[in-house]
């Protein structure tokens, strides 16, 4: 397996489209990491970059320590998987999975040992003589998965390949995928702008925004702690509440409402305009006319999941709106409710446009 290594990459299109800008990005041998972000961000043109389909206008691609720019595909031994299939019709699954072998002249013993042991990992031993159009989705991305293996190669590359699955083929994918991680302890890089699939796939989880890497650690760090009011938005569903006002001498003080900040040494002295962001799920209702509120809102929807309750608010006064987490089971509200904020899960950003973590 590789070791893959960014350092200062940048990638601007002919036009003057500027897709990434100068990415850093270290991915140690047989690591897992997810690089995620919105549509357009410069995520699968890092992948591309790393598979040599692409070169890069600046910066060094590494495998190994080896530069790797110039370096044309076939030599760089990267296996990618597309959201398309792109499955043979014609051939059965067995000759999907060896075509790539045969073009590359692999004895034939060798051939079938790779097929039969790719089968085996991913369950497919029953399918091998069946062709693509008698096969499910969630088998052909399989098979897809499978064509890689065989071919042995240094690093997986991973271009939003369960896209097109409905729900329930994506989380078995989901599962199929971490536990083909374990079992062959492979270099993945995986593209993704799902949020489960960012939170529960990577060991490491890379957050990139118009081109550039705007947090990079572990998914339940940067859920817990995000980096900046992006990170903060983008990782978590529903996104993060964000409450614009000021904070003077310890307090945050909004169109909502105002609320005493947690004591913290990067808090010290700071006073001035700031975003104030809390988790649905650190949002509380308050149900005691004596306890203390931060602000009051107006019930708009109520959704409930099953395992869990999303109240839809409107702040008074023209504030905003906010989402509450509740338990799937709470119920017994009324058209206004007072809201405060669990203790210590408070988040406060600058409210410049970076929008960097305060505290």
């Amino acid at each position: 397996m590789a070791r893959i290594t960014l350092s200062r990459v940048s990638k601007t299109y002919p036009g003057g489209a500027q897709a990434l800008r100068r990415v850093d990005l270290d991915v140690a041998d047989g690591e897992l990491v997810v690089l995620a972000g919105p549509s357009g961000c410069g995520k699968t043109t890092a992948l591309r970059l790393v598979a040599g389909l692409d070169s890069p206008s600046g910066g060094e691609i590494a495998f190994d320590g080896r530069r790797m720019n110039d370096a044309p595909p076939a030599k760089r031994s990267v296996a990618m998987v597309f959201q398309d299939h792109a499955l043979y019709p014609h051939l059965t699954v067995r000759r999907n999975l060896e075509f790539g072998l045969g073009l590359r002249r692999t004895p034939e013993a060798e051939r079938s040992q790779r097929v039969a042991s790719a089968a085996e990992i991913l369950g497919l031993q029953s399918l091998l003589d069946r062709r693509p159009q008698e096969l499910s989705g969630g088998q052909r991305q399989r098979v897809a998965l499978g064509r890689s293996i065989v071919r042995q190669p240094r690093a997986f590359l991973f271009d939003e390949p369960l896209s097109s699955l409905d729900a329930k083929l994506r989380g078995e994918m989901r599962s199929e995928i971490a536990a083909l991680h374990r079992r062959l302890g492979a270099t993945m890089l995986y593209v993704t702008h799902d949020q489960i699939e960012a939170m529960t796939l990577g060991q490491r989880l890379v957050l990139l925004d118009d081109g550039e890497v705007r947090q990079t650690g572990p998914p339940i760090e940067v859920y817990l702690r995000p980096a900046n009011r992006f990170a903060a938005t983008f990782v978590g569903s529903p996104a993060m509440n964000l409450f614009e006002g000021v904070v003077q001498a310890g307090v945050f003080r909004g169109g909502a409402g105002e609320w005493p900040l947690d004591p913290a040494p990067a808090l010290a002295g700071l006073a001035g305009p700031a975003v104030l962001g809390v988790r649905a799920e650190d949002l509380l209702l308050v149900t005691d006319e004596n306890a203390a509120a931060f602000a009051r809102a107006q019930l708009r929807t109520v959704e409930r999941l099953g395992h869990e309750t999303l109240l839809h608010c409107c702040l008074e006064a023209g504030a905003g709106d906010c989402v509450v987490r509740l338990p799937g089971d709470a119920g017994g509200w009324v058209g206004s409710v007072r809201l405060a904020i669990r203790a210590g899960r408070c988040h406060l950003f600058a409210a410049d446009e970076a929008g960097e973590r305060l505290n």
